[in-house]
């Protein structure tokens, strides 16, 4: 799965993944209806907080880092 000309994949109904960059397509965003941002990583700045309700799990996007234990908070 890549991400092209800086929009989010769709993985699911309702549900995208996509880069730092995609994250400031902010005209891409409203236009798909996205209402929450989920940042993964130190990177991004939360650019339209008036327009996007964000949650940042601030850890190093590495193999040996155990994601797992956030799940059941980014999920809510």
């Amino acid at each position: 799965m890549f991400v092209s000309e800086n929009k989010p994949d769709l993985i699911i109904e309702k549900l995208y993944l996509g880069c730092c960059i995609c994250a400031e397509n902010q005209e891409y965003l409203k236009n798909k209806k996205i209402t929450h941002i989920l940042v993964v990583g130190n990177y991004l700045k939360q650019n339209f907080p008036d327009d996007f309700k964000y949650k940042q799990i601030f850890i190093n996007d590495m193999i040996n880092v155990n994601i797992k234990k956030y799940f059941e908070e980014t999920n809510s």
